[in-house]
């Protein structure tokens, strides 16, 4: 039998994603559809469930889509070196541990994707960036920095907060380029996840002039950001030293982006492509 917390959960999701699934002439922008994706991110599909719907190879790369049986839609898409050999199995929709430490399935390089103005195109993609411990209101100050021994409930708090982390980005006015990402940073001295950094630009131009923080929803608490004339610096998962969000890495990710639009065209899926998340994708298992 469900428990009441588990009913009440999945009640308050299916609210949340009725409420966004409007038409898609009122398409959402980055930070409306945020919540709602990181919702279906948070409890996602059962794996058993997952079929390739259609895997082209291009550039030396394999482009696979993948849906849920028995919808006609596609969930997310993976860029890989290989093919994908068995999609049940070598994508994990959960954080997976080696020991205490959080990583992620055999596929890193996946995201969910969605068409949310009805072109046939995808315009945002949740890509996955990695596995770690997400710092929440709950965590005490004084936690361990890295490399100092962790006990017996610090370990246990590692664990309990671990998830796979993703980075949205979205084209916002619908013209093939990723003009905003939320995008994870993690401690400096910490290899937990501190924050979302949003990164955005507000004309379109290759001029990222909006940029603000928050910890888990972008309503919530805001942080004093380092902003410089080549980008804004962040710490990524697994390393120590800082990297920059800069028009390289949106120049990267919309070439990426132009290429799952190019297979989409080839496999001729336009019509597969979701809106937006919707109440019977989610996770609903005991």
């Amino acid at each position: 039998m469900k428990s009441m917390n588990h009913l009440l959960l999945r009640a308050a999701l299916f609210a949340m994603l009725a409420f966004v699934s409007i038409a898609p002439a009122a398409a959402q922008k980055l930070l409306e559809i945020y919540p709602a994706v990181d919702s279906v991110i948070r409890y996602p599909t059962l794996e058993d469930s997952l079929v390739v719907i259609c895997s082209k190879k291009v550039e030396q790369r394999y482009i696979t889509f993948v849906g849920i049986q028995g919808h006609n839609e596609i969930l997310l898409a993976a860029v890989t070196l290989k093919p994908i050999a068995n999609v049940k199995k070598d994508i994990s929709f959960t954080v997976q541990f080696n020991g205490t430490n959080p990583t992620t399935g055999t596929v890193e390089t996946w995201g969910y994707v969605f068409d949310r103005n009805g072109d046939g195109k995808i315009d945002y993609l949740a890509l996955q960036g990695g596995a770690a411990p997400v710092w929440d209101k709950d965590m005490p100050d004084n936690y361990p920095e890295r490399n100092v021994g962790l006990n017996r409930h610090e370990l246990d708090q590692q664990v309990g907060h671990s998830y796979l982390v993703f980075n949205h980005w979205a084209d916002d006015n619908f013209d093939g380029k990723l003009d905003g990402v939320v995008h994870v940073d993690m401690f400096q001295n910490r290899d937990w996840v501190r924050r979302r950094l949003v990164v955005q630009s507000s004309k379109f131009n290759d001029n990222f002039d909006k940029i603000t923080s928050f910890r888990k929803t972008p309503f919530d608490i805001k942080d004093s950001i380092e902003v410089y004339d080549d980008g804004v610096p962040y710490f990524p998962i697994g390393k120590e030293t800082e990297e920059m969000i800069d028009k390289k890495m949106f120049d990267d990710m919309s070439s990426t982006l132009l290429l799952l639009n190019r297979v989409i065209s080839v496999c001729k899926v336009e019509k597969k492509l979701r809106n937006v998340p919707r109440p019977e994708l989610i996770y609903t298992g005991n």
